[in-house]
């Protein structure tokens, strides 16, 4: 047997870097599988080390590895590997817990957060990360309830909490009620006015429904209020306090009142009967604290709010019927405004069905103008696309939203083009201004130069659609700078001829004053003949 094989070394230790990445990355040998560590460190090739990395399972070193190698390639290489192995089943979870502790990048962090398989990870990565964006997304989209109802407790943004209502209404009633729940307390606590004007009127409604049914725990509710109350009254209008006031003394007399008393029999005694007064009950004041509620929502409630309203009123007006003249006078105001309301619901939505209307020619004008090469107009139009598609409160249909977002793409690389292009020309400008120092031009020749140098700066901007109130182009302070260095030395040849303008001024009103006296006083062709020598050699010195 030929001792040749035995002296050889082994393929990931040859000297040819290809032959090492190759071998790194096909053999199976327990000597290279424990060598690569080794190799994934110290090898001087980068392409070994990244076939290394590639086959590593050790998350301590692939951290390592992602964060501090040299070559781009091998921490890209390591970072996948990295993310693989976190989000790998088959890894055990507390060595990914172990790792998750003291991990700080926030995309490694975010990817854990989404598509961990785990909730445990999902929620480890959440706490490290700061992304409310991300919270909120996870919020919706997470599988796990319990995740999910943690995450809203993270969520402090009131409009963010409302969003989320919104998007999981029909999907996780719990969640929804929850987010709602949060936003009122946030609102409340944040002094919001509106909100308080409604919790007050719902502790209103609250009250007046114990009052009713004096369940057997009324007592109990009624502190829980009161506790709640004592809160917010130092928050409300005088009027509200006494309302709200009112509603706790009408149920402490109800609950301070005795029982009915048990009839008693007696002796049956044939007298006549006196006619009965047939009892008259006293106003409803649940009508008056719905129709309050209308009047403090009117500007936020939407057509389904609205019809929820209108459904308790009906319900209650079902309830106490028939009603009195002033229950009457409050139906005919609470008829009014849901009038009024379902007429602005009708405009509204007449205003939204033009806007869909015009959205495929808007978009196809913008088409024509991206086209064309026309940047400002087709920057004009996507603003106008853009305020359409914020009145209609919604993503535009499939088929305008792909042709939009492709004309977008476009407007951004034209205006890309155009800022290039622009720059291009405004160093030219500069340059051009800054040739003009030392160039012996009669100053007059200088200053019609700087204007029209000044025009072409301004039509730059225009061009750029760049408002009157938008910061000065970073340009702008190094061409004005230029301006001010070519025109200084033609500063005292200007001062000298606006004094001089200002002397021959003096003369010149001088002249013509002496000229319409001489004018009042000479007759002969002579005289004028000589005054009208004198008028041309004024006006020959004022073009001087």
């Amino acid at each position: 047997m030929s001792p040749l094989p035995l002296l050889r070394k082994p393929e990931w230790e040859q000297r040819d870097a290809s032959r090492r990445a190759a071998a790194v990355t096909r053999l199976n040998h327990p000597d290279l599988l424990a060598r690569l560590p080794d190799i994934a460190r110290s090898d001087v090739d980068a392409k070994v080390r990244g076939a290394a990395v590639r086959r590593l399972d050790d998350l301590a070193l692939l951290r390592d590895r992602m964060r501090n190698d040299s070559d781009g390639e091998v921490r890209r290489a390591a970072r996948q590997r990295y993310l693989q192995r976190l989000l790998e089943v088959s890894v055990a979870p507390a060595e990914r817990e172990r790792v998750l502790q003291v991990e700080d990048d926030a995309d490694v962090l975010a990817a854990v957060a989404e598509r961990a398989p785990e909730p445990a990870l999902r929620r480890l990565a959440l706490e490290r990360l700061v992304r409310p964006g991300l919270e909120a997304e996870r919020c919706v989209k997470d599988p796990d309830p319990a995740l999910r109802q943690w995450l809203l407790e993270r969520i402090s943004d009131v409009a963010v909490l409302e969003r989320i209502a919104e998007r999981v209404r029909k999907t996780d009633k719990l969640l929804t009620r929850l987010a709602r729940e949060r936003a009122q307390q946030l609102k409340l606590a944040s002094g919001d006015p509106v909100a308080i004007n409604a919790r007050a009127l719902a502790i209103c409604e609250e009250l007046d429904n114990l009052r009713r049914t004096v369940a057997s725990d009324a007592s109990s509710r009624q502190e829980a209020l009161a506790k709640e109350w004592n809160g917010l009254r130092g928050k409300v209008d005088e009027a509200m306090d006494r309302r709200v006031a009112g509603y706790f003394a009408t149920l402490e007399q109800a609950l301070a009142s005795p029982p009915p008393a048990a009839p008693m029999v007696s002796e049956v005694i044939d007298t006549p009967a006196e006619p009965v007064m047939e009892s008259v009950r006293e106003s409803d004041t649940a009508l008056k604290v719905l129709l309050d509620e209308l009047q403090a929502r009117a500007s936020r409630l939407d057509a389904r709010a609205l019809a929820d309203l209108e459904k308790r009123w009906q319900t209650r007006v079902r309830q106490i019927a028939p009603l009195l003249a002033d229950e009457a006078l409050l139906e005919q105001d609470f008829h009014a405004m849901t009038q009024s309301l379902h007429h602005g619901f009708k405009e509204r939505a007449r205003q939204r069905d033009e806007i869909r209307a015009a959205l495929p020619d808007k978009i196809a004008a913008l088409e024509a103008a991206v086209a064309a090469g026309h940047v400002t107009q087709a920057q004009n139009l996507q603003r106008e696309l853009d305020r359409d598609r914020s009145d209609l409160g919604e993503p535009f249909a499939n088929a305008l939203a792909r042709r939009f977002g492709a004309a977008v793409s476009e407007v951004e690389r034209l205006t890309r083009w155009q800022h290039w292009s622009g720059n291009k020309a405004r160093t030219r400008l500069i340059g051009e201004l800054e040739g003009l120092a030392g160039s012996g031009l009669h100053p007059d020749a200088l200053a019609e130069r700087l204007k029209e140098l000044q025009t072409h700066w301004r039509q730059l901007d225009e061009a750029e659609a760049r408002a009157a109130d938008t910061p000065e182009h970073p340009l702008a302070a190094r061409f004005h700078a230029a301006a001010r260095r070519v025109m200084a030395p033609t500063r005292a040849y200007f001062e000298k001829r606006h004094a001089i303008r200002g002397e021959r001024s003096e003369e010149t009103e001088g002249f013509i004053q002496q000229a319409h006296a001489t004018l009042e006083q000479t007759r002969t062709v002579r005289d004028l003949l000589g005054l009208r020598r004198q008028v041309i050699d004024h006006l020959r010195l004022a073009d001087e």
